[in-house]
């Protein structure tokens, strides 16, 4: 399965550039803009969280939804000039930083 995936900071900063530049309350599509695996995600998150050795195993039986979920961002990109600041490596990283700290 293939996934789109955002920062919520990133979002956030979408939001408000739809909020101060959209007209007429047009829709904008605010993502990473490119897909990533299920795989992909759990290697980063593992690598993000210094599990390296982890056992992940999938299970290709199990039903599963729509096989690929990619979001179009060209109308945010071209109309409010927004295009994400943080990969998604560096957010899982800063996250996992966050959610230590608070431990």
């Amino acid at each position: 399965e293939i996934r789109d995936s955002l920062l919520v900071h990133d979002f956030v900063r979408g939001g408000r550039l739809a909020l101060d530049h959209g007209r007429n309350c047009d829709p904008f599509n605010i993502a990473l803009g490119e897909g990533v695996t299920v795989r992909r995600l759990v290697d980063l998150v593992l690598a993000a969280s210094g599990y390296r050795d982890a056992d992940v195993r999938f299970d290709a039986r199990k039903p599963t939804s729509i096989p690929v979920r990619l979001i179009d961002i060209t109308k945010a990109r071209s109309e409010l000039g927004f295009s994400p600041a943080i990969s998604l490596a560096d957010g899982l990283q800063q996250t996992v930083q966050w959610l230590r700290g608070r431990a």
